[in-house]
């Protein structure tokens, strides 16, 4: 039967922003005195300062266990494949991951160290969490998923996952249905950097790749075709956060990673791609949110237990206890000059480090260069050896260093490794204080919603509020003296605060906020933080860091302008035409159009249109 259709379309138009290179000056931002309170303009906060020390790589091994709670998030698969009427609740349950090798792989001709890992797990709507075909029911999946990780840095360098999902009508197992079967496989060269150690509060990276996307499978909702992607890509990380895994919502059970560091990540078109909590205590994730944008699923790990091998004193819901056997790595120096020579020493005991394990035959790999020597361990346990660092870099791009990599000790007949992070840094010096431009954290909330965005890409409309975390770094190999950190606003008005001595590598922060005038001009305003701006500290080996530049963008939301024509007969295409937005501020626009098919009130199926012009046609 045909009848008359006015469907209602609910039309977003997207803003990407054109970056400008001309600078603004903006009268009226004045920064205020330290111990003022305020406000308008600029607001410096003396507290919270917090002192921050670098986290450096752990190594796995073999029978380390991890369990995770975990939460599948289907609702935009099901949107996407426009199942009439079919709601699926977020699926619930635990994965089970475990280190089940170490393996030798080649990669680029290049011969590396990898753990194989395994994880796996059982999740469920739980009964009447599901509605398909016009029954209610309960929704089970089965999950297994296999990873390679790299030893010296953590970096993922392939990872496979299934899932086999049933649908249970009326919460009977003996009608179970088969909804599908999907494999996912990720492959990427060089490996994806999820981490770049040694990490601190504020890092940030650029990890550029090439990558294969395969998905397969079958289903008789969902069509697998097309999924499939292959080509070059970039994420951007920043460590936004420190301390215990949570949010508004949710936190994890585990107890001892109170000091972790929270990852976010970007797509190379500036879109949020997911995020991970880095705990030091569990040497692993405590917390990972995988987003599969393709697919309109969003799956959450958040860390329950941690079981390490071969430990004592441990407690799988707080604490990871002692290695009985440890094998150290102590590089001379954990920041080094291109091309230098580098003494390495290797600690290998039993008894959580009482008894010397003797004349343990190892490997010293440094497997950038393909670097292999052998070694023995002495009457103590340890050996010594050097090398020459070369001036390799790596795929985690930043602004301060050529490459970070890890160098290993391993004993091939126990398959043990240690590691430890080495950065070459043609500027390393004995103090070098830095005010990190791309280590500015900056949080946006518009609409009293917050998210974390770039700092190379901060985008801005009247109204929103900005809070800026700031550091400074002694980048150098001793302790810094005592100084100041100025910071100017764009009229020229400037503020102090005091920086106390610092170690080498330490960081410290502070935070700076600033709400954006209705009244503010399109374009960008630039804010200026300076280390030690009266050059009191003569051993400051590089000066050429010392000050940092953080640019804005004042921009404005995009204007939908929606032709909507009505009268459409079911089966007839219906045109929904937003081709005439708008952005003010000079910006491209696209649109998603979200379509309410159920005429409920809520967005059931989303469509992107570059063009801003939809052809729809409604089938019942």
């Amino acid at each position: 039967m045909e009848r008359s259709c006015s469907p209602v379309f609910a039309v977003l138009a997207l803003l990407i922003l054109s970056s400008f290179s001309a600078l603004f000056t903006v009268e009226e931002l004045p920064i205020p005195d330290l111990e003022e309170s305020q406000s308008d303009g600029i607001v410096l906060s003396t507290a919270p300062r917090n002192s921050h020390s670098s986290v450096d790589i752990s190594a796995w091994r073999i029978g380390d266990k991890w369990v995770y709670e975990t939460t599948f998030d289907v609702a935009g698969l099901i949107a996407s494949a426009n199942i009439s009427g079919a709601s699926v609740n977020t699926l619930t349950g635990e994965t089970d991951v475990e280190v089940e090798d170490v393996i030798f792989m080649d990669l680029e001709g290049i011969q590396t160290l990898a753990y194989q890992v395994k994880s796996e797990g059982d999740f469920s709507t739980g009964n009447n969490g599901a509605y398909l075909e016009g029954y209610n029911g309960r929704v089970d999946m089965e999950y297994e998923a296999y990873d390679l990780i790299r030893v010296s840095d953590l970096a993922t360098i392939y990872s496979n996952f299934s899932v086999d999902v049933e649908f249970l009508p009326l919460n009977l197992g003996f009608l179970a249905q088969d909804v599908g079967l999907v494999q996912i496989s990720n492959y990427y060269e060089p490996p994806n950097e999820g981490y770049d150690f040694p990490m601190i509060m504020g890092d940030t990276w650029n990890n550029s790749y090439y990558s294969e996307t395969n998905i397969s499978g079958e289903s008789d909702y969902f069509d697998l075709d097309g999924y499939n992607t292959s080509g070059n890509g970039t994420t951007t990380h920043q460590i936004t956060q420190q301390g215990n895994p949570s949010n508004s919502t949710k936190s994890i059970q585990y107890t001892g990673c109170g000091t972790s560091l929270k990852i976010n990540a970007w797509n190379e078109s500036g879109d949020p791609d997911g995020f991970r909590w880095y705990c030091p205590a569990a040497r692993s994730y405590a917390w990972n949110s995988f987003v599969e944008s393709s697919l309109g699923m969003q799956i959450d790990w958040l860390l329950k237990e941690y079981d390490p091998i071969d430990s004592q004193g441990s407690n799988i819901a707080s604490s990871p206890g002692i290695r009985m056997t440890v094998l150290d790595v102590n590089p001379q120096f954990d920041r080094v000059r291109p091309d230098a020579d580098l003494a390495v020493w290797a600690n290998y005991s039993s008894n959580m480090g009482q008894t010397p394990a003797t004349n343990k035959n190892l490997q010293l790999r440094w497997e950038v260069d393909s670097e292999i020597q052998s070694l023995t361990t002495r009457f103590n346990g340890s050996a010594w050896s050097t090398f020459n660092v070369g001036d390799s870099d790596d795929n985690s791009t930043t602004i301060e260093d050529v490459g970070s990599h890890g160098v290993i000790v391993w004993d091939p007949v126990a398959k043990f490794v240690g590691v430890s992070t080495v950065v070459l840094d043609p500027d390393v010096t004995a103090i070098d204080l830095v005010a990190r431009t791309d280590n500015v954290v900056v949080e946006r909330i518009r609409d009293g919603i917050s998210v974390n965005v770039q700092p190379n890409s901060i985008n801005t409309i009247p109204g929103d509020e900005l809070k800026f975390t700031m550091l400074v770094q002694n980048r150098g190999t001793e302790t810094s003296p005592a100084t100041d950190v100025e910071v100017s606003s764009p009229d020229g008005s400037s503020s102090r605060v005091g920086v106390p001595s610092l170690t080498p590598m330490e960081s410290l922060s502070f935070v700076a906020n600033w709400t954006v005038s209705v009244n503010q001009a399109i374009g960008n305003i630039s804010l200026t933080f300076e280390v030690d701006p009266d050059e009191n500290i003569t051993e400051n080996g590089n000066r050429s860091n010392n000050i940092a530049t953080i640019t804005i963008f004042v921009g404005r939301i995009p204007l939908a302008n929606v032709t909507v024509l009505d009268g459409f007969l079911t089966h007839e295409n219906a045109t929904v035409n937003a081709s005439m937005s708008y952005d003010p501020d000079g910006g491209d626009v696209t649109c998603d159009f979200h379509i309410d098919e159920n005429e409920d009130g809520i967005s059931d199926i989303t469509r992107g249109e570059d063009d801003c012009i939809l052809e729809w046609t409604w089938n019942d």
